[in-house]
Order: structure tokens, then C-alpha cells, then sequence
């Protein structure tokens, strides 16, 4: 064996090696995306069922304050239908009573008839008010889960530039780890054909 064919060994050998370890390093890149894809895929499902889960329970608490509020109204109807009725019946005991003086049994019912409106009134206010309150609940959870969304795609952004920059770190230092390798490579095979 002469030195020019050692030194064409050696170059095939070093050739063999950078070819072997582009393709390692092309596979460990493709393995690299492979996982970021999977990563990214159990990510944006995880979020759609965060979403989804978020607007279920705003659409839930909007259906309930307008159940709330809907009951309101029919409080409201059935109690004005109950002091319609109670004004009436005591209109016609006051008729009937015109020519003496009001008994004490009309004026117990005048008042019974203002204490009913009085606690009706305030209860049907406080459900129109709690109505209220629970929309205010619903429109600050969907404003919450906005809020999360955006946090995420900021988080994502950011995410994205650093991988950016670490791929195109890696892909520099390789780059420069090959040219060396070809170059001492070069220089071998130069230094045996002298």
C-alpha cells in the first residue's frame, strides 16, 4: 500500500463518517420536529377543550341568570295577579261597608295588602338584581378566558422565536463543526499526496 492510497483511505473515511453524521444530525432534527409537531398537536387540544369547557360554563351562567330573571317576571306577574285579587275582594268588603265606619278587619287588610307589596317587591328586585349580577359573572368569565387565549398565542410567540434561535444556533455550530471536519479532512488527504 502506497501513501497516496492511506491517504485516500483516510479521505473516504472521513467522507463516510461526515456523511454518517449528516445523517444522524438530519435525523435527530427530523426526530426534533416529529416530537414539536406532537407536542403542538396535544397543545391545541388541550386549549380547544379549555375553550370549549370555558364558553359551555358562560353559556351556562348566562342560562341561569336568565332563568333567574324570567322567574323574577313571573313572581312579579302572580303577585300583581294576588294583590289585583286581594284590591278587589277588599273594595268589595269596603263597599259593603260604606254606610259605617271601615272596620278594623278592612284596615288589617289594607295593610296586609301593603306589607305583601312591599316584601314581593323587594324579593322580585332582588332577583332582577341577582339576574343582573350573574350576566355581569358570565360576560367577566368569557373576558377571563379571552384574556387566557391571549396569553397563550403571546407565550406561543415567544415560545416560537427562542426555538427559532436555538435551531438556527445549532444549525451554525454544526455548519462550522463540518466545514472544520472537511477542511482537516482536505488537509489530510493535501498532506499525503505531498
Amino acid at each position: 500500500m502506497t501513501i497516496n492510497g492511506i491517504g485516500y483511505n483516510h479521505g473516504f473515511a472521513a467522507a463516510a463518517c461526515q456523511s454518517t453524521e449528516a445523517r444522524l444530525a438530519a435525523l435527530l432534527v427530523s426526530n426534533e420536529a416529529a416530537q414539536q409537531a406532537t407536542d403542538q398537536e396535544l397543545l391545541e387540544q388541550a386549549r380547544l377543550a379549555f375553550i370549549d369547557q370555558s364558553e359551555a360554563e358562560v353559556t351556562a351562567m348566562h342560562a341561569e341568570a336568565d332563568a333567574i330573571r324570567d322567574g323574577a317576571w313571573a313572581q312579579l306577574g302572580v303577585m300583581a295577579v294576588g294583590v289585583g285579587l286581594q284590591g278587589a275582594a277588599l273594595a268589595g268588603e269596603a263597599s259593603c261597608l260604606a254606610p259605617i265606619a271601615p272596620s278594623s278587619r278592612v284596615l288589617q287588610a289594607t295593610q296586609g295588602l301593603g306589607q305583601t307589596l312591599a316584601n314581593g317587591g323587594a324579593g322580585v328586585a332582588g332577583q332582577f338584581s341577582e339576574a343582573e349580577a350573574g350576566q355581569h359573572r358570565a360576560d367577566g368569565k368569557a373576558a377571563s378566558g379571552a384574556a387566557e387565549e391571549a396569553t397563550w398565542e403571546m407565550n406561543d410567540r415567544r415560545d416560537a422565536i427562542a426555538r427559532s434561535r436555538d435551531e438556527e444556533q445549532r444549525a451554525t455550530q454544526w455548519f462550522g463543526d463540518a466545514v472544520k471536519s472537511a477542511s482537516a479532512a482536505t488537509n489530510a488527504i493535501l498532506s499525503n499526496m505531498a
